[in-house]
């Protein structure tokens, strides 16, 4: 833990934000990538310097670092310190997204869905999707499986959807859980014996796949909630 660290959560020392702060601007300017990133998050959030928060964070993204990778996705999406361009979102998200970052895997997927800077294509956002998903992200699951009960340009599957929307009620699908509830509800009446069996063992796989990749989510600056 770094001393920015200590002096901001108390940990060995009596908390302190103003030293904190010093410390970590100077762990910032000395190239430390998560400090940089925290400060860009301090502008971003406190300050309310949005174009300091983007020097900051494309600091630590340069750096390879993915939640400043994905911040600065968010920037160019909702125009904040920079000009509006989905496309240049996209790009940083990817990079964030190659690296793990289920927060950015999410939004290429409803970017995808959505068809903001690229083409509506529900294969690529559920493959988008399902990699968030995987790591144990709730509305990423529900997402899958309400693409799976709407069909379109994929095949409808209750099987499929009745699994994803099961385990995103497990996982926390957020504001998406009473849509995830009462669709659950809807599809049992329409499985026979036999698919309601396949619906519950596919769920189970899935549960157990999800629990070893399980990764822990930070909060965002922002992510879309699709409600299908």
């Amino acid at each position: 833990m770094r001393l920015w660290e200590m002096y901001l959560y108390g940990q060995g020392v009596q908390k302190d934000n103003q030293l904190s702060y010093q410390y970590l601007q100077l762990a910032a300017e000395q190239g430390h990538p998560k400090a940089q990133y925290e400060l860009g998050n301090l502008y971003d959030l406190h300050v309310q310097d949005k174009k300091k928060a983007l020097f900051w964070y494309t600091k630590a993204a340069k750096q390879g670092y993915p939640p400043a990778q994905y911040n600065i996705g968010v920037k160019y999406a909702k125009g904040e310190g920079v000009e509006q361009n989905d496309k240049t979102a996209l790009i940083w998200y990817e990079k964030a997204a190659n690296k793990g970052d289920a927060n950015a895997q999410y939004n290429l997927g409803a970017a995808h869905q959505l068809g903001q800077g690229v083409p509506i294509n529900s294969e690529l956002a559920i493959s988008w999707f399902r990699k968030a998903a995987i790591q144990g992200h709730g509305i990423a699951q529900y997402n899958i499986g309400a693409i799976y009960l709407r069909g379109g340009q994929v095949q409808k599957d209750y099987v499929a959807a009745y699994a994803w929307l099961k385990l995103s009620i497990h996982y926390g699908a957020g504001p998406a859980l009473s849509y995830a509830k009462q669709a659950i509800e809807s599809i049992k009446t329409k499985l026979s014996v036999s698919q309601y069996t396949k619906a519950e063992e596919h769920y189970r796989t899935l549960r157990k796949e999800i629990e070893k990749n399980k990764k822990e989510i930070p909060k965002t600056l922002d992510s879309p909630n699709l409600h299908f």
